[in-house]
């Protein structure tokens, strides 16, 4: 039988860096919602902000979330074979 301390739940937000605006509303929803975690677009366009932004909320857990068809490559395209 599980007890309450066995019982984990993880409330994902996705797509941290796809705007200023919804990496805010991410924040928000850790610091006075139920979010534990979020993935960040490796691809998105300020990658500088979003990691500033992420610097406030150390116990937010950060994963990566993969972008095969949509934004900007983040290597080189005439480098990739």
């Amino acid at each position: 039988m599980n007890t309450a301390s066995d019982i984990r739940l993880v409330v994902n937000a996705d797509d941290f860096g796809l705007s200023p605006a919804i990496s805010r509303g991410i924040l928000r929803a850790h610091r006075d919602g139920i979010v534990t975690s979020t993935s960040l677009l490796g691809n998105c366009a300020d990658l500088d902000g979003a990691r500033a932004l992420l610097a406030e909320a150390p116990n937010l857990g950060v994963g990566v979330h993969l972008a095969l068809v949509e934004g900007g490559p983040v290597a080189d395209p005439a480098r990739v074979p």
